[in-house]
């Protein structure tokens, strides 16, 4: 069972684990859980799509698995988003409901739920909607929980219906929904003494979440160290790339049999020393014999 506390403001969430089942979370989101419950770090979608997630994304390199391990007690996690706002659960059932996440929005889902990181269609929306060219796409059944920077607001949106959004308060929305982005008035002047600049139309039907206030920059940088670890996500390109360099090497010796063949390599490293050897005593036996075959005819004119 799924409860949010503290709805309107600074909101958390307490998930309630019956035996032997598990949720995923956002990395550091966990604040307190029973005795009963562990949590580890996973690479959702492998090494690869982790590194690929944590570059375009401002989530975690690593997925976090809340486990209840008793056979027979329930347990239960408190969670919380790094940012102050707000908390919404969406049952996801099929296709109908996937759902397009912006970056940061993810807090925690059932384990049944996928959730992946897609490239955005249309450059134009990308570059101007204020959620870049990476998106994360929620599939699957089950619940997902996400987190909005102030309180989230649900608009659902009739076939004919179609509603102007600010960019920068995009949550989620719809994985079917078509939107573009366009100017805030029907003139250029409009729109920039308005303030409002652009904005992004969504045509129904489906859902549209949305946050209330827009976090600042400074803001977003602090959350995404935060949450790797206070570290840069270059750190897993070079973990990324000693990986493959070990590939490469167990790819080498598989087509050159698997084995180096260190014994004849051996034998021929000890002929060498053997060669040298017979040619050093050749050499010192030669040095011999003629010292005393010059003192054997110095003897015989005495």
């Amino acid at each position: 069972m799924w409860v949010i506390l503290n709805e309107a403001s600074f909101a958390s969430l307490r998930v309630n684990l019956p035996p032997r089942s598990s949720i995923k979370t956002e990395s550091d989101a966990v604040v307190t859980m029973s005795s009963n419950i562990q949590v580890s770090g996973h690479l959702s979608g492998g090494l690869v799509g982790s590194l690929f997630r944590a570059l375009t994304t401002k989530e975690s390199f690593f997925i976090t698995i809340v486990k209840n391990t008793s056979p027979s007690r329930m347990g239960d996690v408190l969670l919380a988003p790094s940012e102050p706002g707000g908390i919404c659960l969406v049952p996801i059932n099929g296709m109908r409901d996937e759902l397009m996440l912006t970056k940061g929005s993810f807090l925690a889902c059932d384990n049944s739920v996928d959730v992946t990181t897609i490239v955005q269609r249309g450059v134009r929306n990308s570059l101007s909607s204020g959620t870049g060219f990476f998106l994360m796409k929620a599939s699957g059944r089950g619940t997902i929980a996400m987190a909005s920077y102030g309180s989230i607001h649900k608009y659902t949106l009739s076939s004919d219906e179609t509603r102007m959004i600010d960019n920068g308060h995009l949550v989620a929305w719809t994985a079917s929904m078509r939107y573009s982005t366009t100017l805030a008035s029907s003139s250029v002047w409009g729109s920039i003494s308005s303030g409002e600049g652009l904005m992004c139309r969504f045509e129904g039907p489906g859902v549209v979440y949305l946050q209330s206030h827009k976090p600042n920059q400074s803001d977003e940088d602090a959350k995404r160290r935060g949450r790797n670890g206070g570290g840069s996500p270059f750190a897993a390109c070079f973990a990324l790339l000693f990986v493959i360099v070990w590939i490469l090497i167990f790819i080498w010796m598989n087509m050159n049999g698997g084995t180096v063949n260190w014994s004849s390599s051996t034998r021929g490293r000890g002929q060498y020393y053997n060669d040298g050897y017979d040619s050093y005593n050749h050499g010192y036996n030669s040095q011999y014999n003629s010292q005393r075959r010059r003192q054997n005819m110095g003897n015989n004119e005495f």
